[in-house]
């Protein structure tokens, strides 16, 4: 419920169940020939391929399946979690490639699904989104120590994605509640709300996922959230709360993960990445051409670094025949 907290949220019953539904449709996405969907009457525009040295990251485990990606620039260190089981490993960015170890157990702390990652400013703290399970989670980066966690107590959900602003505050998308929550620093821990009903403003819900990837701009001024149903984009203002449609022309981002760098936005769409130029007050946008790697595996979720990019490469498209490429991996490419 809004304004209660609990030290632990609710383990999911059925986890990963909304998630695959997800998985089902964005792999029908990645299924248009390597094509990115723009805007209608438009048609496909051929996906260029990233050039460049691509390495790769493997990740433990044979039913990993991960989802959610964030890089910490303060240590060079990256965090990718778990779908299956919430488990969320930890790795360092280097050239040529590497692993990732294991660094907060699945099931711990009633974390039974890990989607979303996002840090604070400083890397000290790690943001992870709950799925179905309605749970929203804080962790000490340094111990590993869990700081704070809520559970939103709706019955239909399916917590998505995280952005941090520059105050320490974080917000989450719910795909299948019209709902934005938001968990306020307070110094010593974190306060939940239900911080926007959106039910009332331009973004509407529909059957299956709605809302799903959310970026913050710099000053955290600005939300930038994208509706996978729909293609749209919307800006949430944090001073007044107020919903723009951000206007693209006619095109569709019907997005998962983005990354925000400086008035570029990078979402991942349609089986690759697609970059759009927003304008200064991020209520207009030019969609450009996609790219892709040839290492991508239905690929969900993007971080940035050093002008290269990493991928999440979730294989979702294989989770239902349970015979995935093994080891699960995070590509590391050029940005074109």
């Amino acid at each position: 419920m809004a304004g209660n907290t609990v030290t632990a949220g609710r383990r999911g019953t059925l986890p990963g169940l909304y998630a695959l539904l997800f998985f089902i449709f964005s792999g029908a996405l990645a299924a248009c020939g390597g094509e990115t969907e723009q805007g209608s009457g438009q048609g496909g525009t051929t996906t260029a391929q990233a050039s460049g040295d691509t390495w790769s990251y493997e990740l433990p485990g044979e039913e990993v399946y991960p989802e959610g990606v964030v890089y910490d620039r303060s240590s060079g260190d990256y965090f990718v979690g778990s779908t299956s089981n919430g488990e969320i490993f930890r790795g360092s960015v280097k050239e040529g490639g590497g692993s990732a170890d294991v660094f907060l157990e699945g099931g711990r702390d009633d974390r039974s699904s890990a989607i979303g990652l996002e840090l604070n400013e400083d890397g000290s703290r790690l943001f992870v989104s709950g799925g179905d399970t309605g749970g929203m989670f804080v962790y000490d980066t340094g111990s590993g120590d869990l700081v704070d966690s809520f559970q939103n107590g709706q019955k239909k959900t399916f917590i998505n994605d995280v952005a941090v602003v520059p105050s320490g505050d974080a917000y989450f998308t719910d795909s299948f509640s019209p709902v934005l929550y938001r968990l306020a620093a307070t110094g010593d821990g974190y306060e939940f709300e239900e911080y926007l009903d959106l039910t009332e403003t331009p973004i509407k819900y529909q059957d299956g996922f709605n809302l799903n990837g959310i970026v913050a701009t710099g000053d955290g001024r600005y939300l930038i959230v994208t509706h996978s149903g729909t293609g749209q984009l919307f800006r949430i203002d944090t001073r007044n709360k107020k919903v723009t449609e951000i206007d693209l022309g006619g095109d569709k981002v019907a997005g998962d993960g983005m990354v925000l760098d400086g008035r570029t936005l990078y979402a991942v769409a349609g089986g690759g990445i697609l970059p759009v130029q927003l304008s200064k007050d991020f209520t207009n946008g030019e969609v450009g051409e996609g790219f892709s790697g040839s290492s991508f595996k239905s690929p969900t979720t993007i971080a940035e670094y050093n002008d290269r990019m990493l991928v999440v490469n979730s294989q979702f498209d294989a989770r239902e025949s349970g015979n995935p490429d093994l080891p699960f991996t995070i590509s590391d490419i050029p940005i074109p």
